[in-house]
């Protein structure tokens, strides 16, 4: 369903597939200049974003049925979003049943890095702190990412680049056992019934083919069941960068 925001200025809304709307540039609160840095939690939020950040996560952890999906916070640069991600990740916390993954993928040099790197961080977190939760599902899921990297060091340059293509764009002759095993992951994840939140922020600070990356990732590789997506981005940036590379911005 929606739910109204804190402010009406900000015309944000949540519906099962994308939040949207504007979130107010952080400034002058109070007649004193507050840094653009963002806030870590609740007890520094001076512009009642809290209620929302809490309702975003009450949305992430509750879902509907046992899909996956993806939603959007959408702002400009310096506008809020990692102070919003981090206050719902805050209350996500208070949730010890849930599992959540933060993954930053500016951290990674290049696209390449990004597909292995969230498929390795998402099996790290169904694995849990101690590593015994779920260690079937993220063997799995490690298995899984070897598979679509296609571990091709062992061949030229010349021959592993088109090598890997193949195996991104899930070529004729390894889609089924890829299909396979991606359907071995959602089974696992639909018997255990456990939501797994993760939350995405910078995509707009991405390289256009990094940026495109990630909406392929999100949108073929990793769309499994209990599996919810809250990404922050500003959406002109991002569709900019979709147009470039030729993929649909709303996969």
């Amino acid at each position: 369903g929606r739910f109204a925001a804190p402010d009406p200025k900000w015309g944000v809304a949540l519906t099962t597939h994308h939040v949207l709307g504007t979130l107010a540039p952080v400034g002058r609160v109070g007649g004193a200049v507050r840094s653009d840095r963002p806030i870590r939690n609740a007890a520094e939020d001076l512009l009642d974003r809290a209620p929302f950040a809490v309702a975003i996560a009450s949305s992430l952890l509750q879902g509907r049925g046992e899909g996956g999906w993806v939603a959007g916070l959408n702002a400009k640069w310096g506008e809020g979003k990692t102070s919003v991600l981090n206050m719902v990740a805050v209350e996500l916390a208070r949730h010890p049943s849930a599992l959540v993954l933060r993954f930053e993928p500016w951290q990674f040099r290049t696209s390449d890095e990004l597909l292995p790197r969230f498929l390795e961080q998402l099996a790290s977190t169904v694995r849990g702190p101690g590593g015994t939760r779920f260690r079937e599902l993220a063997r799995k899921i490690e298995r899984y990412a070897r598979h679509l990297s296609g571990e091709l060091s062992f061949l030229p340059k010349w021959l592993a680049v088109p090598a890997k293509a193949l195996l991104h764009t899930g070529s004729r002759l390894l889609y089924p056992s890829l299909e396979q095993q991606k359907a071995e992951i959602a089974r696992e994840l639909s018997r255990r019934k456990t939501p797994v939140v993760v939350l995405i922020d910078d995509l707009d600070r991405l390289a256009p083919s990094e940026s495109c990356e990630m909406l392929r990732l999100v949108r073929l590789i990793a769309d499994f069941p209990f599996v919810r997506y809250l990404i922050a981005y500003d959406e002109e940036v991002v569709a900019r960068h979709a147009q470039q590379g030729g993929v649909p911005f709303f996969l």
